[in-house]
């Protein structure tokens, strides 16, 4: 059992909160007037600084101004303290049929969910942040132990008083889940700064690599409750047989590969790299495992040199000579005699014709002898990563061994050896590109990057399959004969469903998301200049990523006098503010959402006090357990 594990957080969770003792003293240290609030960084705290309270101007420095929905006119109504009052008041107890007084949804040994209240941020140094709230409830053991020491008790019950006010301050300080190194509960997704309702948080890095892979494979389902303006009239078109093929490509992750096939290509494209091309943290783990393995073999076997074979085909003269230059013709025709014997007898189940075994025969022998001259290549790469690193002794290099990558770059010598390594290697491994004819993207002159051996066919199977698809294809859903309309219905669902399908990019010099201007072509022109942009400032092209957002009519009625619409929201992609936006374009923007709803940019909520979005349910795949369903309470019951 982890040492999380072992620690007791009930005691904090279950227990009240005597707000007028612990508010006492961390209203003293804090400045009422917003206006004297610097925008500083902070800086990590240290456990030994959790002695004295910080001070008045400690704080100041270090938080930034916030206001939340939930908080009052003065600065301490917006920090941590005043929140966990509020929480143990049920000012965010939406179930009235519950009189449990936290916010807590499941809590188990790998996880815990919570129901985000609404304008609360993730961490960074505002009063209030998830990150501060969870260690309020869960203190790693490093903080509990200095914080009983400090006090000079033996108790180390956190309910006491006087180890809470010690607790918050401390957390005061806190920005971000690195701040403490044993603090391993860390979210699994992100939730927007308005947004409320359910929050996967994982207690170990396992749980983590768990959640964060049935996120990324498109295991996990979410839906959204919204309330939008105006009454919505669903008057789209329903999608031809043609269009649902096209459709089916969402549906089965295909189009999602395709684009993020076609951005890796595109990085690639950007930068000096290659297809086998290693950044600098893969050639130290690959140095370092190399090392490791020789090491053991020198500790079993004190008379091997632990440099192993050189290879069953491969010389140590061949080895020598590819150290200085690459394969000579000469030496490329000895190749070509070694794989003569070995080309001619592979087994083709369908008769082929003369020329088709003339031509099959010449791609076997040229695959064939690629394959060996990348070996040959491959092992001359790993030689060049057991020679003894420059400038360092042989017991100091052992000792590297014991480092991670993230421990390495922080010492600007040894950052220095392996990112010099790092070129040789890659320089080395990356002269097998131009034996193959190929360009330092992998592409042949056909633009090609398969290097497989031929080993069989249905047909002739001679022809390769070249690479096919641009940005503006993957980006828009398709060609144009296929595309999806941007606001479409599906046969055989309910009247009440309908799905929006536009592209979507950040942009680097604004905070908000922009659409492909091209899915807004039958828009309004409002929404066609407010939300459309194709290229930044600068006029550089932006980035759109394919999104679909499936959406169903609830209720439609009134808000103090103003029609508007209840939603539940069912993304189908993970794109940043993609539920704001496609309801925005919709022409129904989401109730309080400063940032997308029409009119003046003011950034100040006019029509409610509260974004009127809320993530309600959470389906996901958790390991070998079954499928988990998180569920936090509608907050909109009765709003309209």
């Amino acid at each position: 059992m982890s040492e999380v594990q072992q620690h007791e957080p009930s005691k904090i969770c279950n227990s009240s909160i005597d707000i007028p003792a612990v508010t006492k003293q961390i209203k003293s240290n804090i400045n009422t007037s917003d206006s004297n609030v610097n925008h500083h960084e902070p800086t990590k705290p240290k456990l030994s600084e959790s002695a004295s309270p910080p001070s008045k101007q400690d704080i100041e420095d270090q938080q930034l101004i916030d206001n939340p929905c939930w908080g009052g006119p003065q600065s301490h109504e917006h920090n941590l303290t005043y929140l966990l009052h509020l929480i143990s008041s049920g000012k965010f107890n939406y179930d009235s049929t519950k009189r449990d007084e936290t916010i807590i949804l499941h809590n188990d040994n790998d996880f815990l969910v919570i129901d985000k209240p609404p304008d609360l941020r993730m961490d960074g140094p505002y009063p209030a942040t998830v990150h501060k709230l969870v260690t309020y409830w869960f203190p790693p053991p490093s903080l509990t132990q200095s914080l009983v020491a400090e006090q000079n008790s033996k108790d180390t019950d956190l309910t006491q008083t006087k180890h809470r006010i010690a607790l918050l301050n401390f957390i005061e300080k806190l920005s971000t889940h690195a701040d403490l190194k044993d603090n391993i509960i860390r979210p699994t997704h992100q939730l927007d700064y308005a947004t409320s309702g359910v929050l996967l948080m994982a207690k170990s890095k396992k749980a983590a690599g768990t959640a964060c892979s049935a996120f990324e494979n498109r295991l996990a389902k979410k839906e959204y409750l919204a309330i939008v303006h105006q009454n919505i009239g669903i008057d789209f078109p329903i999608l031809t047989p043609g269009q649902e093929k096209m459709f089916d490509k969402w549906m089965d992750g295909s189009l999602e590969s395709k684009h993020r096939k076609h951005r890796r290509d595109a990085t690639n494209r950007k930068g000096n790299t290659f297809v086998g091309y290693l950044p600098s943290h893969s050639v130290f783990a690959k140095w370092k495992g190399m090392r490791q393995k020789r090491n053991k073999r020198k500790r079993e076997d004190s008379g091997n040199g632990g440099n192993g074979p050189a290879g069953q085909n491969v010389s140590q003269d061949e080895m020598s000579k590819f150290a200085s230059h690459p394969l000579s013709q000469q030496e490329k025709d000895r190749v070509s005699r070694i794989l003569e014997s070995t080309v001619g007898n592979i087994h083709r189940p369908i008769p082929l014709t003369l020329t088709q075994q003339q031509q099959l025969h010449h791609q076997q022998k040229a695959q064939q002898q690629l394959m060996l001259l990348h070996r040959i290549k491959s092992e001359h790469a790993d030689d060049i990563l057991m020679k003894a690193l420059p400038g360092v002794e042989k017991e100091e290099e052992d000792g590297l061994t014991n480092y991670c990558w993230k421990e390495i770059k922080q010492n600007a010598k040894y950052k220095a050896i392996f990112q010099d390594l790092t070129k040789t290697y890659n320089a080395a491994y990356g002269e097998i590109l131009a034996l193959q004819g190929k360009d330092e993207h992998g592409k042949d002159r056909n633009g090609n990057t398969t290097m497989g051996i031929v080993t069989g066919a249905t047909g002739t199977g001679i022809d390769n399959c070249s690479e096919s698809g641009g940005s503006a294809s993957v980006s828009t859903g398709g060609s144009a004969a296929e595309k999806l309309p941007t606001f479409f219905r599906r046969q055989g669902e309910s009247e009440d469903a309908f799905y929006c399908q536009a592209p979507l990019a950040e942009d680097p010099d604004s905070f908000r998301v922009v659409v492909n201007p091209e899915a807004l072509q039958e828009c309004s022109s409002d929404i066609r200049s407010k939300y459309g942009r194709s290229q930044t400032e600068d006029g550089k092209e932006l980035d759109f990523k394919p999104s679909l957002t499936r959406c169903v009519v609830l209720k439609r009625g009134f808000w103090n006098g103003l029609p508007v619409t209840k939603m539940l929201l069912q993304p189908r992609t993970g794109r940043r503010h993609q539920l704001r936006l496609h309801t925005a374009i919709l022409g129904h923007a989401i109730l309080g959402d400063c940032t997308y709803e029409l009119g003046d940019d003011s950034m100040e909520r006019k029509t409610c006090n509260r974004m009127c979005l809320h993530a309600h349910k959470l389906s996901i795949p958790l390991g070998y357990k079954k499928t988990k369903v998180f569920i936090a309470p509608d907050p909109f019951v009765g709003v309209i």
